[in-house]
């Protein structure tokens, strides 16, 4: 199912909050397909920073990679699950 609404164009994505370093950080993911591109953003902040919005890492990655590929990048970390992704508010 999660793999139809990728392919579909549907935005999925989690946000996630961590215990790490004496301190709470949140962790953000989400993917879209458009046209054969995957569009990958993920962030890492630390809770304390978030009003000031300073960022650990912010990334938006461009694949040319089929799902399956994808799914394995995503899941390449142990932070990362794919299995509870969740509808996003994204635009095709």
């Amino acid at each position: 199912m999660i793999y139809k609404k990728i392919e579909s164009g549907k935005q999925l994505g989690i946000d996630k909050r961590i215990e790490k370093y004496n301190g709470f950080y949140w962790y953000s993911y989400a993917v879209q397909k458009i046209d054969d591109t995957y569009i990958v953003y993920e962030c890492e902040i630390a809770e304390n920073n978030m009003a000031m919005e300073e960022y650990e890492y912010e990334n938006v990655n461009k694949l040319l990679v089929s799902l399956i590929g994808l799914v394995e990048r995503l899941c390449s970390s142990e932070r990362r699950e794919i299995s509870p992704l969740f509808l996003c508010g994204g635009v095709r």
